[in-house]
């Protein structure tokens, strides 16, 4: 699947904000795809990628390994502040900004 927030050819644009409403920008936060093929067994699928500009990012094709090509896969985006931790699950278990999307279910396998 494609991991980004934004393509004009499906209608997508849903940039990520802060709390406040600032759309968050630039190497200091990071995003990471997380999928699998139940919502309890959801682990990392990519490198976190940075925010290149005003809450949207594009972390290039990314595939599902613990999902079979052709299966419905559940997927969420994590999001945190880098400068806080490097990794989700720190930023988490230090109290510090995080967020999620929510969960959501799409297709494998083909053109992403």
């Amino acid at each position: 699947m494609i991991f980004s927030n934004f393509d004009r050819s499906v209608s997508l644009d849903a940039p990520v904000s802060d709390y406040d409403g600032t759309p968050l920008a630039g190497a200091g936060f990071l995003a990471q795809l997380y999928g699998g093929p139940t919502p309890d067994s959801l682990r990392a699928v990519s490198s976190p990628t940075t925010f290149a500009d005003a809450g949207y990012f594009s972390g290039g094709r990314q595939t599902i390994m613990n999902v079979a090509m052709g299966n419905m896969a559940f997927v969420q985006v994590h999001a945190w502040d880098a400068s806080q931790a490097s990794t989700f699950e720190a930023a988490v278990q230090l109290g510090r900004r995080t967020g999620t999307s929510e969960l959501f279910l799409v297709w494998t396998g083909g053109d992403g």
